[in-house]
C-alpha cells in the first residue's frame, strides 16, 4: 500500500487544461472527448513504464473509469491517483443554486441514520462535527467513480488544502488522512500551491513523511511564494513529493525540466502529461534513466 509509483500519467490533456495555450487546450479536449483516445494514451503510458494515472473527478471521469474497467490490462495494472473534489463543478453549482443549495444537495446523500445522529448532537462541537460529516459524504460521492479500480492514493484538492492552511485548520488534514487510509485503504495526499507553508504546517503538527502534490519547475510556475522557497523546503524536510507542472505547461524540454527537479529532489515521483505517443515515450524514457541510476523503480 505504501509504495508510490515513480511515473504517473496526468489527466490535464484529457480535459483540455493547458495553462499556456487555450487554443491547444480546446483542441485536446475535443480530441479526448472520444474516450478511446484517452484509453490509447493510458495503454501507451503503461507500456512505456508508467505505473499509474492521476484522475480528477471531472464530469467525464465516470466514462473514463468505465472504459478502464472494461480493459483488463488497465483495470489490473494501472493504479489510480485520485484528486478530489473537482472544485469547478461545485463552484458552478454554488453559482447556480447558492451555497445553501449546494449544501442541501450534499446533505441529501447522507443516510437517514446519520441525519438523526446529527440532529441529536449538541454542544460546542456541533458545527465542526456536522461539517466533517458533510466532508465525509463529499469524499464518498467523489470516490464512487473509482469503485472496482486500483486506487493507490487520494489527494485533497489544492484549493481546499490551501483554504485550510489559510484558516489554520488542522482538523481537515487529520480527518482526511484518517478517513482515506481506513475507508479506502489508500495513501492520503495533499495538493497545494504553497508547498513551503504546507510542509511547515504539517511538521509543526507532528506529521512527517507526508505525501504532497505540488508544482516543481525551473520556471517557477505555480510555485508560491517563490521558486527559491521550494528549493529550500525540499532541502530542509523529509516528505514524499509528487511533482506536477514539471514541464511548466510545455515551456520546458523534458531533459532540462527533469534535471532541475532531480537536482533538488532526487526521489520525487513525477506526473507527466502528453497526448502523443512520441512525446510520452521520450519523457518516460528520460525518467527511467534517472530512476534506474538511483535504483528507485
Amino acid at each position: 500500500m505504501y509504495h508510490l509509483d515513480k511515473i504517473i500519467l496526468g489527466d490535464n490533456q484529457f480535459f483540455g487544461v493547458n495553462h499556456l495555450s487555450s487554443e491547444r487546450g480546446i483542441a485536446r479536449e475535443i480530441h479526448f472527448q472520444d474516450v478511446s483516445n484517452v484509453i490509447q494514451v493510458m495503454e501507451w503510458a503503461l507500456e512505456f513504464g508508467a505505473g499509474g494515472v492521476m484522475l480528477s473527478t471531472h464530469p467525464r471521469v465516470g466514462q473514463i473509469c468505465e472504459a478502464m474497467k472494461a480493459n483488463p490490462r488497465l483495470r489490473d495494472n494501472m493504479n489510480i491517483y485520485a484528486n478530489i473534489p473537482y472544485i469547478a463543478k461545485y463552484v458552478r453549482e454554488a453559482n447556480e443554486n447558492g451555497i445553501m443549495g449546494l449544501l442541501s444537495d450534499i446533505s441529501s446523500r447522507i443516510s437517514m441514520g446519520d441525519k438523526i445522529k446529527m440532529a441529536l448532537r449538541g454542544g460546542k462541537n456541533l458545527i465542526k462535527k456536522d461539517f466533517l460529516e458533510l466532508f465525509k459524504v463529499l469524499i464518498d460521492i467523489e470516490m464512487a467513480y473509482f469503485s472496482g479500480l486500483n486506487v493507490k492514493a487520494v489527494f485533497l484538492h489544492n484549493v481546499l488544502v490551501d483554504i485550510a492552511l489559510g484558516l489554520d485548520t488542522r482538523d481537515v488534514f487529520e480527518f482526511f488522512a484518517d478517513y482515506i487510509a481506513k475507508r479506502y485503504n489508500a495513501l492520503p495526499g495533499f495538493g497545494t500551491l504553497n508547498l513551503p507553508m504546507l510542509i511547515t504546517k504539517l511538521n509543526n503538527c507532528g506529521v512527517t513523511n507526508a505525501l504532497v502534490m505540488a508544482s516543481f519547475n525551473k520556471k517557477g510556475l505555480y510555485m508560491n511564494p517563490s521558486r527559491e522557497s521550494y528549493e529550500q523546503i525540499v532541502s530542509k524536510y523529509d516528505f514524499r513529493l509528487l511533482a506536477n507542472g514539471v514541464l511548466a505547461s510545455g515551456a520546458l524540454k523534458p531533459k532540462d525540466a527533469f534535471d532541475y527537479l532531480f537536482s533538488h529532489k532526487p526521489d520525487a515521483s513525477v506526473i507527466i502529461g502528453a497526448s502523443s505517443k512520441s512525446h510520452l515515450e521520450e519523457s518516460i524514457d528520460l525518467l527511467k534513466v534517472h530512476y534506474d541510476s538511483k535504483r528507485m523503480v
